[in-house]
Formats: C-alpha cells, sequence, structure tokens
C-alpha cells in the first residue's frame, strides 16, 4: 500500500534521471500511462531502449499478458544485448 501511495502522489522525475543501470522502457498505445510518457522516461535514462506496442499489438497496460510472446522476446533481446 505505501508503494501504491508513493506512485501516485510522489515525483519521480529527478529520480529517473538519476538511473544508470541499463534500461528497457516499455509501454503501450492503450495504456493507462501514454506511449509518450514512456518515451519521455526512456529519454531521461542514457542509453535506455523503449519500445511501444501498438494498440493491435496487445499494447494496453498489461503487456505481459496481453501479448506475451512479443513482450518476452523483448525483454530477453534486451537482456542478450547487454
Amino acid at each position: 500500500a505505501h508503494l501504491l501511495h508513493d506512485h501516485c502522489v510522489l515525483d519521480w522525475r529527478e529520480e529517473i534521471r538519476r538511473i544508470t543501470n541499463p534500461a528497457l522502457v516499455i509501454g503501450g498505445q492503450k495504456s493507462i500511462f501514454s506511449a509518450q510518457s514512456q518515451q519521455w522516461v526512456a529519454g531521461q535514462i542514457p542509453g535506455a531502449q523503449v519500445e511501444i506496442f501498438e494498440a493491435d499489438q496487445g499494447g494496453g497496460h498489461f503487456m505481459f499478458w496481453e501479448n506475451a510472446d512479443r513482450f518476452n522476446g523483448s525483454v530477453a533481446a534486451f537482456l542478450q544485448s547487454g
């Protein structure tokens, strides 16, 4: 409950800029979080990769469930590239 509360009420923008580890940001065109926001997040992390699922590709909020094959493939490719 504390984590959900923090996620909803705190401004994490400065913290995102402090990430130095390789990062993969996955978003969806029909997610409750806009694709543009996920592109912004990736743009704040040096070297981050971003992948946006289109609506017809399971691009909602739960891409890992809506299009498990693509999601898992994306994560596996990211892990293997590092």
